[in-house]
């Protein structure tokens, strides 16, 4: 049976051995969901993970996960190691972290889910000769999730006809993310979700501020937070202070959901709020919200421009405070409006239903099955 093994620095939480094992994080839903795919064609899959938890080797529902203790500063240097010693077909997942410069495997595949500060720049496109030897062309395959982090890593490359670059964008379940019927409008009371943990400063306090201005202007509204996040930090600490003693708290729902779960929040919601400050990869939680015929509003950040077109399938913002409570006031006043962006969104999520994202690698890996894999003494002399 052939064996594919996938690097990255984290993926499953190895604290908990509940329903969280598997975080709901974009980039480890992404390779969870690609594990699965890979067993499906009848291929076993090998996850090496990084942990400063100690080694381990175990099963995780049918998953074969390798755990390689490491400290922070030590990342990089383990991965290489690691792919001196496995044999097949690697995939290294964020190469947006690992860097241009780092040994690839030849023949192997690397998926960027983001793209970093550090790439991207007009100034780093035109160092042609600085960049002669900092490239990502050890690559059989490039996996990007949406064309901006393909624009970043194409920076990064040279003429070469090895090395390709495609697409494959997030996918959704659209038979059990699907449209049902708002009672909640029936009731005169509407629900917005922010379906996200806030994990940014300026993020936080945009929200936070926003969702104050709502509660007071619009008194049937209901905001509920829904996220799986279990970490404790100043951000979440903030928020619980904010709540304590909010004169609208009786309004405002935080509510922690498996990714497997989203959907229930989903069912309960009038519009879903992505208030993305910093460049956003991509966003399951769009995807998932427009399946569902949910209007999306959203910060006009990175890869959710892949989904969203501004007026036709939902609405597009400058992530400030001003512009959110403008756009979702004209959603909340507007129930045509908020119909007809639900109704667009739903036809839209079907060109990334969960199926066609499954073909995609299956297409890829059946290209790669010819592919003579390189080893360590294949390597070019850097």
């Amino acid at each position: 049976m052939k064996v594919i093994s996938i690097l990255t620095s984290h993926l499953f939480n190895l604290n908990s051995d509940g329903p969280y094992v598997i975080p709901g994080g974009g980039l480890e839903r992404y390779i969870w969901e690609l594990c699965e795919t890979i067993q499906e064609i009848g291929m076993k899959v090998t996850v090496h993970q990084l942990t400063p938890l100690g080694s381990f080797h175990k099963q995780i529902r049918n998953i074969e996960i390798i755990g390689h203790q490491v400290k922070e500063e030590e990342r990089v240097n383990k991965i290489m190691q690691m792919s001196d010693t496995i044999d097949g077909l690697i995939v290294y997942a964020g190469i947006e972290k690992l860097g241009p410069a780092f040994p690839y495997q030849i023949g192997s595949i690397g998926i960027s889910y983001g793209m970093s500060f550090a790439q991207g720049s007009v100034v780093d496109c035109s160092l042609e000769e600085e960049l002669k030897h900092t490239t990502y062309d050890r690559l059989q395959q490039i996996v990007v999730v949406s064309t901006l982090a393909l624009g970043g890593i194409r920076c990064y490359q040279h003429s070469n006809e090895r090395t390709q670059g495609i697409v494959i964008r997030q996918s959704v379940d659209i038979l059990k993310f699907k449209p049902v019927l708002h009672w909640s409008e029936l009731r005169n009371a509407l629900r917005i979700v922010f379906p996200r943990a806030l994990d940014q400063g300026r993020e936080v306090v945009n929200t936070l501020l926003l969702i104050d201005r709502i509660l007071q202007a619009y008194p049937e509204v209901i905001v509920e937070f829904a996220n799986d996040s279990e970490e404790e930090n100043a951000y979440t600490h903030a928020f619980r202070l904010w709540l304590k003693d909010h004169p609208y708290k009786e309004r405002i729902v935080n509510e922690k959901y498996t990714f497997r779960k989203m959907v229930e929040a989903y069912r309960k919601a009038n519009i879903v709020v992505i208030p993305s400050f910093v460049k956003e990869g991509s966003a399951y939680s769009c995807l998932e919200a427009m399946s569902c015929g949910i209007p999306v509003i959203a910060g006009n950040r990175g890869g959710i421009n892949d989904f969203i077109v501004d007026g036709y399938n939902g609405v597009l913002v400058d992530p400030f405070e001003d512009p959110l409570f403008n756009g979702i006031s004209r959603l909340l006043d507007h129930a045509d409006v908020r119909r007809y962006l639900g109704s667009n969104a739903r036809r839209t999520a079907s060109a990334f239903d969960k199926n066609v994202w499954k073909r995609q690698w299956m297409k890829l890996f059946q290209s790669m099955s010819d592919v003579d894999i390189g080893s360590k003494e294949q390597r070019p002399a850097d």
